[in-house]
């Protein structure tokens, strides 16, 4: 009695095997494993990302607004000195005087209105630029990322470029609008151009500022990995650590002139329209010129961008 073999109904089908070539099987392959993905597409994949994230939206969005905030805030006070009447039994001659200085008072505040607000939204893209990337570390896409550029410093520094282009762009805007606002609220007598007391110098240091301060906290990102952490220390070095300097320096003095090298520092020296130097604070040491400050503040920026880096190549992610 012969008995046939059938293979039951539920049976899972052989896989399909690749098809020959000269009798020898055909192997697939990932694209990403035998050819490194262009830079370019790199760039597109990650201004992808950042665009599909909320927080981009809502913190560069706060980022824009904050500054034409206080800028209109500043307008008034600005129109304020001016339209001061309080000279109430002062002779007429030290009025007259007095309410000139103001007015030349008003017009100094009135140059630096555009990037007043830098110095609180500093903090808003920095936070961005740490969950730029420290976001894809707790969510596990870093996985992907660094899948499709095995090198990972390519895809670092492609992140790294569309953020800070994102920061400057974002910056550069919120003054403009800030100036603009400005001019049409200000007193006729307050009225200045781009060119005017290198106002568009300090507008273009402002936005430089941003993006430095933006890729120093990218690259705080990359080293410890963690959003909260990297936002704290940020603001530590940003906002602490000349405190503690401040406290600290008035009686040791080489601490006192290492204090004008802190990037709040840097940021100040950079914004300043002046082409003079000044005292960082009363009694103390100098500050450095804006050109020079523009230099220090991109070695901290790219020390510990590169450190990032280096911890990014090395760590497994």
């Amino acid at each position: 009695m012969s008995h046939s073999l059938t293979a039951p109904q539920n049976a899972l089908p052989e896989p399909r095997r690749a098809a020959s070539v000269d009798g020898q099987p055909r192997v697939y392959q990932s694209r990403f494993g035998d050819k490194n993905v262009g830079f370019f597409k790199l760039l597109r994949s990650e201004a992808i990302k950042l665009t599909s994230l909320a927080s981009t939206y809502w913190l560069l969005g706060i980022a824009l607004i904050l500054p034409i905030a206080f800028g209109a805030l500043m307008v008034m006070a600005t129109n304020s000195m001016v339209d001061f009447n309080g000279y109430d039994g002062v002779p007429a001659g030290e009025a007259s005087q007095m309410k000139s200085q103001a007015t030349e008072a008003a017009k100094e505040l009135a140059r630096h209105i555009p990037i007043i607000g830098v110095y609180f939204s500093n903090l808003i893209f920095a936070s961005w630029a740490v969950v730029t990337i420290a976001g894809e570390y707790n969510t596990g896409m870093i996985r992907s990322t660094m899948s499709a550029a095995p090198k990972r410093w390519p895809a670092v520094l492609a992140k790294t470029l569309v953020m800070a282009f994102a920061a400057g762009l974002v910056a550069i805007v919120s003054m403009l609008l800030t100036y603009l606002l400005a001019q049409a609220l200000l007193d006729p007598t307050l009225h200045y151009s781009l060119g005017d007391g290198n106002v568009m110098r300090t507008i273009l240091m402002a936005a430089l500022y941003v993006v430095l301060i933006a890729i120093m906290a990218f690259g705080v990102a990359l080293l410890l990995r963690n959003t909260a952490g990297s936002i704290v220390l940020v603001i530590a070095i940003l906002f602490v650590l000349p405190i503690i300097l401040g406290i600290i320096g008035s009686r040791v003095d080489w601490l006192s002139d290492m204090s004008r090298f802190l990037p709040s520092n840097l940021g100040d020296a950079m914004m300043s329209s002046s082409d003079e130097t000044h005292e960082v604070r009363p009694d103390g040491p100098q500050s450095l010129m804006w050109n020079v400050a523009a230099l220090w503040m991109g070695v901290w920026s790219l020390v510990i961008w590169a450190a990032g880096l280096l911890t990014a190549q090395k760590r497994d992610v």
